[in-house]
């Protein structure tokens, strides 16, 4: 058996394979566990680094900052609703200020500020995501020709409706009514919302968007089934009221850790942006450098 200078059993062998950096985009051979350029490690089943946000962060920070920004804006009016209760809650039970809010008032802060969540995430204006001029492009799924943001848009003042008769009470027959639309409006709304942050997910992040949704309606169809079994074997719609403030509450947290989790994506997408220009400015060095020594 012939002798191979390469070692081995002589058989020619062909080409290395190679592959991308998860967070870098840097060429590394195959057998490449952590990336010389920028010391990500490889080994992870589901990294978090796309294809499409290593486009985006290779753009610069010019083009990440307003989309970070944007997102940022997003997570913290989301988050807004929930430390507006912790803090009334520590005003109340430290320092004796004001009274602990009650569970409908709890809830009608939480959705006080979804609407504005919803208008940060659309796709216009600066820094929007999916727009003619988005950095990187996003499918726009569609109802009867029509996007499912823009119904979504068109219906989220709902929530201000909800959480107004929330804490005004609606003891008319009128205002039961509205309450009623309302929350189905407010329904829809957020379920085409959810739907709209886990198709920018898959654009710009991993997939949690997507966990989240289905998390949210898989908690909406199992408090709908109990609360239908517990209104034809208990004489009261009691169990069907407290199983939809359950899926309320549920929607308005997924709302709340889709917007949370998008905005701390596009912050390691700017990190890495700011990594990707120093690479590059290391690089232009070297290259000068060797320009300068060869020449």
């Amino acid at each position: 058996m012939p002798v191979s200078f390469l070692g081995g059993s002589g058989r020619a062998r062909g080409p290395t394979a190679t592959r991308k950096c998860m967070k870098c985009g840097y060429a590394l051979l195959a057998e490449q566990s952590r990336c010389p350029e920028c010391g990500e490690s490889q080994a992870r089943a589901a990294p978090r680094a796309k294809h499409l946000v290593v486009e985006l962060h290779k753009q610069g920070p010019h083009a990440v900052w307003p989309v970070a920004s944007r997102f940022v804006a997003m997570g913290v009016v989301a988050a807004a609703g929930p430390l507006a209760i912790i803090l009334s809650f520590a005003l109340a039970l430290v320092l004796g200020l004001g009274g602990v809010p009650n569970f409908g008032a709890a809830i009608a802060w939480l959705m006080a500020p979804l609407p504005i969540v919803v208008l940060l995430s659309m796709p216009f204006g600066w820094g929007s995501i999916g727009g003619d001029e988005s950095p990187v492009p996003v499918e726009r799924a569609r109802i009867f020709g029509v996007a499912i943001h823009k119904i979504a848009l068109l219906l989220c003042p709902a929530w201000w409706c909800l959480a107004g008769l929330l804490l005004f009470g609606a003891a008319s027959p009128a205002a039961i009514v509205l309450f009623i639309v309302s929350m189905f409006a407010a329904a829809t709304s957020a379920y085409l919302h959810l739907c709209w942050l886990a198709d920018l997910g898959l654009a710009i992040s991993d997939e949690g968007p997507h966990r989240v949704l289905n998390i949210c309606v898989g908690i909406a169809i199992i408090c709908g089934i109990v609360a239908l079994i517990a209104a034809l074997f208990a004489s009261t719609w009691g169990p069907t009221f407290l199983a939809v403030a359950f899926t309320v509450l549920a929607v308005v947290i997924g709302e709340i850790s889709a917007s949370v989790q998008l905005a701390r994506d596009m912050l390691h997408t700017l990190v890495a942006s700011y990594e990707e220009h120093a690479r590059q400015q290391r690089r232009a060095a070297r290259d000068a450098e060797n320009e300068r020594r060869f020449h």
